[in-house]
């Protein structure tokens, strides 16, 4: 492996959600129970997650079905960021061209089975701007995921805070 891509977010119950902070509660703790145990409330669409295809598609895979070694592997780090990243006046929907284009100029190829990470800046303003963060972030156009679909990777990650 040549690099290993860490795309987690820290956070804790002072970080920014536009649902809600997340909520955290102690239940149990070692004088009375041996352990320490917590409880976190917070939305399902928070800090670094996985939508599962059942999100969306109604027969989809739930979370559970998903095996870990779909999550590792091969990717293709695009980087969007020029073009989609936080500078940009306004955000619009990464399209094909623009895909491919930073695929062409990095000397890249998307192939079967390949994970497609795309770069666009805005994870770092999940801390700096969280309110910008959640805001106005570029996303793929049906185009562009069709493609992904048809060229048969098995998963896409943004650093944005939802693909859909």
């Amino acid at each position: 492996m040549k690099n290993l891509y860490d795309l987690s977010h820290v956070f804790d119950e002072n970080t920014y959600h536009p649902f809600g902070f997340p909520h955290f509660v102690n239940r149990e703790m070692f004088p009375s129970h041996g352990c320490r145990h917590a409880v976190v409330t917070m939305s399902l669409h928070f800090a670094t997650h996985m939508d599962a295809p059942w999100h969306m598609i109604e027969d989809g895979k739930r979370l559970d079905q998903v095996e870990l070694r779909e999550l590792a592997g091969e990717a293709v780090v695009v980087d969007l960021s020029a073009k989609h990243g936080p500078g940009r006046k306004e955000s619009k929907e990464i399209s094909l061209r623009d895909l491919k284009k930073a695929l062409v100029d990095a000397g890249l190829d998307v192939r079967k089975g390949d994970a497609v990470v795309v770069h666009t800046g805005w994870a770092g303003l999940f801390h700096a701007d969280p309110s910008r963060y959640y805001a106005r972030y570029s996303t793929l156009s049906n185009e562009t995921c069709r493609w992904l679909v048809d060229a048969g990777v098995r998963l896409v990650a943004l650093d944005v805070p939802d693909i859909d």
